[in-house]
């Protein structure tokens, strides 16, 4: 005769075996039909900012590439932190690149596996596939949205340090047209002196001629002129180099609506070795008209 504590432990024994029956005898399904609206619609809204960043990233790039193309030392402060800045940029971009093809990928790998099915049971091989497929598709999301906010900093990281950087767009059309007025302007006055030392030797020599002038003087504006004739031939030393490298900015540019002008460019380069030629000009220019008063006098 059984006692109590016999009969409760065989009930005991009796329900275990009854849980594990229903336990194995229990199947959970995935409908594939669900699992596909909620993975189509997590990878659309992916889809849809990755292609937002894709345009703000190509146009920052395309920014930083022109940019690049004007910078004669890439060593050298500001470009050297917008190009640390570009670099961080661009990891963060190729992560979610990444991100977004393996969200695609999984999306086929997915479609292969269900192809045909309207459910999948959780007795099946394919079971374990889709379960690691839901997880790895969670954690791709999971991992895309906090990339964004890194990208965003970033983004705005490389654009406050080209809008800061002192570097300017400007249009070449405009920049090579002050060069040419600079430049013209020189030529006129340049005209203008080569006439008037051409007076000033004939008036001399006329002079001493017409014994207006003696031998003493003569020999003091003959120095004069002398002098002048020097510093013309500055001014044209000058004029051809300022004409060689308004030649070479045309050649270079005019081919381009903008440029980028700023410290370590190519443009501010000619511009700068421009403005020397243009300053030899001008200061021979004034001595010039210096020694003419002298002359006169």
């Amino acid at each position: 005769m059984l006692t109590l504590s016999k009969s409760y432990k065989l009930i005991q024994k009796v329900s275990l075996l009854l849980i594990v029956f229903m336990l194995k005898s229990c199947v959970v399904y995935y409908n594939t039909s669900d699992l596909r609206k909620t993975f189509q619609t997590n990878i659309n809204q992916i889809t849809n900012n990755y292609s937002k960043i894709k345009i703000d990233y190509n146009k920052k790039a395309k920014i930083y590439n022109q940019l690049s193309k004007f910078i004669i030392n890439p060593k050298l402060e500001p470009f050297n932190s917008i190009s640390e800045n570009k670099l961080s940029f661009d990891t963060v971009f190729q992560k979610m690149t990444k991100q977004t093809n393996q969200l695609l990928a999984l999306k086929k790998r997915f479609e292969k596996i269900v192809s045909g099915k309207n459910e999948i049971k959780s007795n099946d091989s394919d079971w374990d596939k889709i379960k690691s497929i839901k997880n790895q598709m969670k954690e791709l999301g999971d991992g895309f949205i906090g990339q964004s906010e890194i990208y965003s900093s970033a983004s705005n990281k490389l654009g406050n340090s080209i809008t800061n950087s002192g570097f300017k767009l400007a249009k070449t059309s405009e920049y090579i047209s002050q060069i040419k007025q600079n430049t013209t302007s020189l030529e006129n006055s340049i005209l203008n002196i080569k006439s008037k030392l051409d007076i000033y030797n004939q008036d001399v020599n006329k002079a001493h001629k017409f014994e207006i002038i003696n031998d003493s003087t003569l020999l003091s504006k003959t120095n004069l002129t002398s002098e002048m004739s020097d510093k013309i031939n500055i001014i044209n030393q000058a004029s051809l180099k300022l004409n060689s490298l308004k030649n070479i900015f045309e050649k270079n540019y005019s081919n381009q609506l903008e440029i980028w002008i700023g410290q370590n460019t190519k443009p501010e380069l000619i511009t700068r070795e421009i403005d020397i030629q243009i300053n030899t000009i001008t200061k021979a220019h004034k001595e010039f008209m210096g020694l003419s008063s002298q002359l006169n006098n």
